[in-house]
C-alpha cells in the first residue's frame, strides 16, 4: 500500500499559489522528458507518486520554492528515494540541513554540486 503525503495549503501557497495538481503535473512532465526510459518503465502514476512524496520531503527540510523542490526531487532520482536517510551518503543530509548556509537555494545547490562530484568519483567522468 502506498501512502501519499499530505501537503498543507500553507505549503502549497509557498509554491507561488500554483494549484497543486498543476505543479505536480509540471514536475512529472519534467522527469518524463529528462528520464524517458526510467519513467516509461515506472509508469506515470509512479512518477506522480515520486513527485508528491518529493514535494513533501523537500518541505520537511525547509525547501519550499518551486526551484528548490525541483532540485530536491532531482536528487531523489539521482541518489535514490531515501537519499536523505541513506547511511552510505551521510553528507547529503548534512548539506541539506547545513544551517551555516542561510540561503536555502544555495544549500540545496551545494548538495546538488556535491552529488555531481560524488557520481564522478563513483563512475568517472561522463559515467565512463
Amino acid at each position: 500500500m502506498v501512502v501519499l503525503p499530505v501537503i498543507r495549503n500553507e505549503q502549497m501557497n509557498a509554491l507561488g499559489r500554483v494549484p497543486r495538481f498543476l505543479f505536480e503535473a509540471e514536475l512529472a512532465n519534467h522527469f518524463i522528458r529528462h528520464y524517458p526510459g526510467e519513467c516509461r518503465r515506472a509508469g506515470r502514476d509512479r512518477v506522480l507518486t515520486l513527485v508528491r512524496s518529493g514535494i513533501q520531503r523537500a518541505f520537511t527540510h525547509g525547501y519550499d520554492s518551486r526551484r528548490e523542490v525541483g532540485v530536491y526531487i532531482n536528487l531523489m532520482v539521482i541518489l535514490g528515494h531515501d537519499f536523505d536517510r541513506d547511511p552510505q551518503i551521510p553528507w547529503a543530509l548534512q548539506q541539506l540541513n547545513d544551517t551555516s548556509i542561510d540561503d536555502s537555494f544555495e544549500r540545496i545547490r551545494t548538495t546538488f554540486q556535491s552529488t555531481l562530484k560524488y557520481l564522478e568519483q563513483c563512475f568517472g567522468r561522463d559515467n565512463g
